[in-house]
This record gives C-alpha cells, structure tokens and sequence, in this order.
C-alpha cells in the first residue's frame, strides 16, 4: 500500500530494470531499508523528505541537495570542455613553419575588436590572443587586394591606421549590411613604438623594438608579407585647408557617418571604419561625372563619387554609374579637391586596357594630355 511514507519508493519501483528490482526486493523486507530506500530517491529527486525524517537529517537536507546539483554538474560538463578545448586547441593551430611576419599585442577594430597577435602565414593572416594563442579569426590572405597604411585624425601623438581591403565596395547579399558582407582589416599602431613593442619578421625570431623607435618599417614589412599593393596618401595629392600637419585626406560625412576621403595617386578611400570603399581613377565613370562637387553656400560643400560598371542604365544602355555623396565637408577643402580631380580626371573611366598607367603619372604625361584636350576643342 502506497503511503505518504513510501510514495516515492512506489513509484519508482514499477519503472526499475528486472535485474535490479530482483536485487531490491530482498532488502525492502526490512522496515528501515523501506525508510532508508524512499529519502533515497526522493534526495535525488531534488524532493522533501519523507515526513517520519528527523530534525536532524530534515535541517541538512537542502544544503546537501545543492552540493550534490553542483558535483554533479561539473562533473558532466568538464568532459565536453576538455574535448572542446582539445578541438579548438588542434583546429586552431598554427604552424610555425608557414610564418611570414607577425605583430604582437596590437588593437583591432576588424575582424574582431580587441587586441590581438596578427600573423600572415603562407595562407592567411591570423588574429589569436596574446595570452593564450587562441585563434579569434582568420582571413584569407589571397582574399586581400589592397592595403593602406593612413595617418590617424584625432590623436595626440602620431598613429598609424591600416586599413586591408578585400574588395573595393562591399557588396551585401539580401538580408545583410555592407559591414557583414566583408573581411576587411583594421588596426592601429603608434608611430613611435611605445614599450616592449615585439615583432617576429621570421617564425621563432622575435624581437623588442627600441621605445620610440619608429614603426612605419615594421608595417610595411607585415604589409610586403602579406603580398598585397600598399597605398599610402600624400601631401603631393592633397593638403586638408583645415590642418595645420598637411593631412592629405579631408572630413566628410557619409550620410550620418562621420569619416575621412583620402587622396592618392591610384584613386580614393573613404575609411577608416568599417566599411571602407575605394574608387580606382579607372572605376569613376568619366572626366565629367566621376567626381562632382557642389556648394551652395561656400561654407560647406558635398562630393559626389560616381562608380563606372553599375548596373543603372538609361534608356540608350549608358551606364549611369553608382553614385555615392560625401557631405558636410568644410568649404575651405574645394581648392585641394578640384586640384585633384584635374591633375587625375584623363584617367577616369579608363581601364588598364586604355593605357592608364601603374606607375607614377609624369608632368610630361600631364602636359600632353592637357595639350590633346585643347586639340579637340
């Protein structure tokens, strides 16, 4: 007869495998075993004790719960951390051997927000953590297609920001943003290496700079490792009309999103944050609406980037380009601009097929082109 006494041990009893209710059987013929058996289950049940329990067993009895809730649950979880680590640890290796270069202790802001190892290897560049060599992301190294190494706005002592792109516009598939659609790379690095600044230019040969040595040799290395073209923005291009330090990029607003537009030979960058776009000379659509500016007031003006290869037409097939506005620029900066545009606009829209040069476009080369443009007028 089932009682408030032996609940537990009744129910549980009809449940049990025969070998084991076989070996019970004999046991529950005592009364205290009964007793014994039902505080039994009902402790490992989490349940109350039976009501004919002492004070004494009845006041340790929830603490004696927890202990074991507690016991228990370390021991199952341990096995799964064990074996994870032990996956993580064997997946995320990396081997020696296929180290290029390496920067230590340095601060990301993409792929991943903190500060990291950077390795390039034979295959990819490789962010782990500092402390316990576990791999926080990997990007393709041939998936990298140019590299920018930009002077950092804002701070109070020289910075470097390096910007590696995998393509020059993202381009999201539905249901995501342009920040996802992309492994771009971004990092910073003082100018002047600060204490205990490491670099390892060959796998297992790490070396501390000096304090205050310069850095910008180190990160051209790291870059030249990676195997891809670096830009860096000149004051030969342009000098920002709001900077006392000849910044060769100027402050402007990509719809509500504050930014730089930096000036090179080989095109433009918007950056430094994710994501960054580039527009090659060859990519904006033509002399006359690859780069416009405007201003209505001559306190500010807006740049307007016209991407040649889009897929808006018009009616006749021509390619209308992909327009992108840059805002809110200090109107002091129109000089530099419209000095760019014409020392470049003879190469927009044209691709390496036309003849536009890799190299550095001469002053003869300019002059000749000015000089054929005057002929067909």
């Amino acid at each position: 007869t089932t009682t408030p006494e032996t609940l537990f041990l009744n129910s549980t009893l009809p449940c049990l495998p025969e070998e084991i209710r076989a070996q019970l059987d004999p046991l529950l013929a005592s009364q205290p075993n009964v007793h014994l058996f039902e505080n039994f289950i009902r402790f490992l049940s989490g349940a109350s004790p039976a009501p004919s329990s002492s004070s004494a067993l009845a006041s340790a009895w929830s603490a004696k719960q927890r202990q074991l809730s507690e016991a228990l649950r370390a021991s199952t979880k341990r096995p799964l951390e064990d074996a994870d680590n032990a996956a993580t640890s064997k997946r995320q290796r990396i081997s020696e051997e296929t180290v290029r270069y390496r920067l230590h202790a340095v601060s990301v802001t993409s792929p991943v927000r903190k500060k990291v190892d950077i390795t390039v290897t034979d295959e990819s560049i490789v962010f782990t953590n500092p402390s316990t060599s576990v791999v926080e992301a990997t990007v393709p190294r041939s998936s990298i297609t140019r590299s920018f190494i930009l002077p950092t706005r804002g701070k109070t002592k020289a910075h470097y920001t390096v910007v590696m792109l995998d393509a020059d516009v993202a381009r999201p598939a539905k249901g995501k943003t342009a920040a996802q659609a992309t492994s771009q790379i971004i990092f910073g690095m003082d100018a002047q290496a600060p204490a205990n600044t490491k670099v390892t230019p060959v796998a297992g040969q790490s070396s501390t700079l000096e304090k205050g040595a310069a850095t910008h040799e180190y990160l051209r290395a790291f870059l030249d490792a990676a195997g891809t073209p670096v830009y860096e923005p000149s004051a030969q291009e342009l000098k920002s009309a709001c900077s006392a330090s000849a910044v060769p990029g100027i402050e402007a607003y990509r719809g509500a999103k504050p930014g730089t537009l930096w000036f090179f030979e080989q095109g433009l960058l918007w950056g430094e944050s994710k994501p960054c776009e580039f527009w090659a000379v060859g990519d904006l659509l033509g002399a006359s609406d690859g780069v416009r500016l405007l201003s209505a007031t001559g306190r500010t003006c807006s740049v307007t980037l016209t991407r040649r290869g889009a897929e808006a037409e018009d009616d006749e097939g021509e390619d209308l380009g992909e327009e992108t506005q840059l805002g809110m620029i200090d109107g002091r900066e129109q000089d530099g601009i419209l000095q760019w545009v014409r020392k470049h606009r003879h190469l927009f829209g044209k691709s390496a097929e036309d003849g536009v040069p890799t190299g550095s476009v001469t002053i003869h080369q300019l002059a000749t082109d000015s000089d054929d443009e005057g002929d067909e007028e």
